[in-house]
């Protein structure tokens, strides 16, 4: 996942690092955007126990996620997801508008990303 170097600065920050020493433990290089390291199993590198240990600090894909448009285009997308994420349908409810407000920050963040 991409994260902007604002999300990395906090991250490092609620993990008392500095973000050169953040950098190159959590998140991949060579690439012109940079992104988190994943696990073995294609989890996220801050998933333990199923649970996030960045959770307030975490970028805004996880944030947005699973309202992200290429999840919310089609009702096959949409029933796909609790195979990936078994706390779909287990938390908050979100309505209609909170899910358009969602939907239309990750496409504007995707925007700026391509820039």
């Amino acid at each position: 996942m991409a994260v902007s170097e604002e999300e990395i600065e906090n991250m490092a920050n609620s993990l008392n690092m500095e973000v050169s020493d953040f950098i190159p433990n959590y998140c991949t290089s060579g690439t012109a955007k940079r992104t988190l390291k994943e696990q073995e199993n294609g989890a996220c590198i801050f998933l333990e126990d199923k649970r996030c240990t960045i959770y307030e600090q975490r970028p805004l894909q996880c944030r947005t996620f699973p309202f992200w448009p290429e999840n919310v285009k089609s009702d096959y997308r949409w029933k796909q997801l609790p195979a990936i994420c078994p706390g779909i349908d287990k938390g908050k409810k979100y309505s209609f508008q909170e899910i358009e407000l969602l939907v239309k920050m990750q496409r504007e963040y995707d925007r700026d990303r391509r820039k």
